[in-house]
């Protein structure tokens, strides 16, 4: 009966999960389910993993009376024992984590812990469960201020671990992942609660305490762990609201009927949907569904993206007017004093951009022969689009060559590699400018899901004196970088290369 009925309910089901499914499979979140159980370490990530079953010390301190248990409560508690122990698996063996997240779980790791830890609680109600024949009716002075002292000084350990090293402890809020310093701490705690607990479980056990006292300093200890980690994992998590609340402000500003548009950042100051949630039609986007085949299509236009996430800055003029982006969002920090905001606040404004082209082109083209953009260098697919798109004659983009290098072994034009004195490497380029020119630099090998490539963090970006990027390319810009606009100057750019 339950596999049939389980049968049953998944045909009934099967126009929400099927499609799904199918979605899934398509994008950048599908991956080879034994070869990634093939690949990484035997081990978890255990200063990540280890503080979601150590959240609650009562669990470890219940372990030691299932010994005292008489052979007949003993074997009603063997079940959940030997449960609790299966479920702890996942949190150290890195095969079975995956398994658990079929295949792929990127940085979320035991996101199932909870089943984990819920089980260790049955474990502790079946010790609490088990009272004391004739309970103490009263608890001696001496043992009550030894609790008393015993909690306060857990209270003070929580408070002086907050307040000191909050930052090292809540390297999971801000990474995701944790680390050994962390986890440090975290046990320092642990040990502490867990002592804490097992005091007041073996007074009860043994006697020593009333039930009244008992029920007080146990959820003494339990606010303590609660406040603690709150403070970890909730409180520091919490997000200053200005910068929010600045970009929903300028949602409903731009008109309505002026036909198909899109609006861009120029550079990533917030989350990928928040345009799209200001009401606006952007191309940034990031779901778990991500498809692929478009996020590859948008880093071959030259915008940043990684993982499942596209963003809509980078690109240039041309695939911005082509992708109908007729106005740009910008962090008032990084705007010109040219710029003409037609919106604006504290700390963003909207521009209109100067070149753009309705939803919409026709083409001389066949379709079939520009269906796919062409791998290589991203400056040559937008030559590419030039020509094929608006029958461009002769080259749109000159690629300038570096005048000058530091400490570098420059081979092929391509590669780099850094000479090993301890001196910076640099590379300089003085560009001659008399018309108008946008200037862009790139800095990309293949295509990818990775959250991170091999190029990351390779050069620091200096024009003309001012500091453009720094550790360029990254999560935040891995697209085009715009170096800005100029006319009838000289151009210096400076580039301190970080890596081979």
């Amino acid at each position: 009966l339950f596999f049939v009925s389980s049968v049953i309910a998944a045909l009934i089901t099967a126009p929400v999960w099927l499609p799904a499914l199918m979605q899934y499979l398509a994008s950048a979140r599908g991956t080879n389910f034994l070869a990634n159980l093939a690949s990484g370490k035997f081990l978890t990530n255990l200063p990540t993993t280890l503080p979601v079953i150590l959240c609650t010390a009562a669990v470890a301190s219940a372990l030691p009376f299932f010994i005292l248990d008489k052979k007949e409560e003993r074997r009603r508690s063997s079940g959940w024992l030997l449960l609790f122990l299966l479920m702890l698996i996942p949190v150290f063996i890195e095969p079975i984590n995956k398994m658990w997240h079929t295949g792929s779980y990127q940085a979320f790791p035991v996101r199932y812990g909870y089943i984990t830890v819920f089980i260790g609680l049955i474990l502790v109600a079946l010790v609490l469960s088990r009272a004391p024949e004739n309970e103490l009716q009263r608890t001696s002075p001496p043992i009550l201020f030894g609790l008393l002292a015993g909690v306060l000084a857990l209270f003070g350990l929580a408070g002086w671990l907050v307040s000191y090293h909050l930052d090292t402890l809540s390297a999971y809020t801000r990474t995701l992942w944790g680390n050994s310093e962390s986890l440090n701490w975290f046990l320092l705690f642990f040990v502490a609660a867990f002592a804490a607990y097992f005091a007041v479980l073996y007074l009860y056990r043994f006697r020593r305490i009333s039930r009244p006292v008992f029920s007080i300093a146990l959820c003494a200890v339990l606010v303590c762990e609660c406040l603690f980690s709150g403070s970890i994992y909730i409180g520091k998590s919490v997000h200053n609201v200005n910068t929010y609340q600045a970009l929903t402000s300028l949602s409903g500003t731009l008109p309505e009927d002026q036909g198909f548009y899109r609006v861009k950042n120029y550079k990533k100051r917030s989350d990928a949907n928040m345009t799209g949630a200001l009401g606006y039609p952007s191309l940034a986007h990031y779901t778990s569904l991500t498809s692929q085949e478009y996020l590859f299509g948008m880093k071959k236009l030259g915008y940043s993206g990684y993982w499942m996430e596209i963003n809509s800055n980078g690109g240039t003029l041309l695939t911005d007017a082509l992708l109908s982006n007729r106005y740009t969002l910008k962090y008032r920090g990084d705007m010109n004093d040219s710029d003409e905001p037609l919106f604006s606040n504290n700390l963003f404004a909207l521009m209109e951009n100067e070149y753009f082209l309705p939803l919409g082109l026709r083409i001389s083209a066949n379709p079939a022969d520009i269906s796919a953009l062409p791998d290589g260098p991203r400056i040559e697919t937008q030559e590419y689009l030039y020509r094929t798109l608006l029958n461009g004659q002769g080259p749109l983009f000159t690629k300038y060559n570096s005048l000058d290098s530091t400490n570098l072994h420059i081979s092929t034009g391509e590669t780099n590699t850094l000479n090993k004195t301890g001196t910076p490497a640099t590379l300089r380029y003085e560009i001659p400018v008399t018309d108008k020119q946008t200037l862009y630099f790139d800095c990309f090998n293949s295509l990818s899901t990775r959250l991170k490539e091999p190029e990351d963090a390779s050069f620091n970006i200096v024009v003309n004196g001012q500091t453009v990027e720094e550790s360029y390319p990254n999560q935040r810009i891995n697209g085009l970088l715009e170096l800005g606009t100029f006319e009838n100057e000289t151009v210096t750019v400076s580039l301190t290369v970080l890596k081979n």
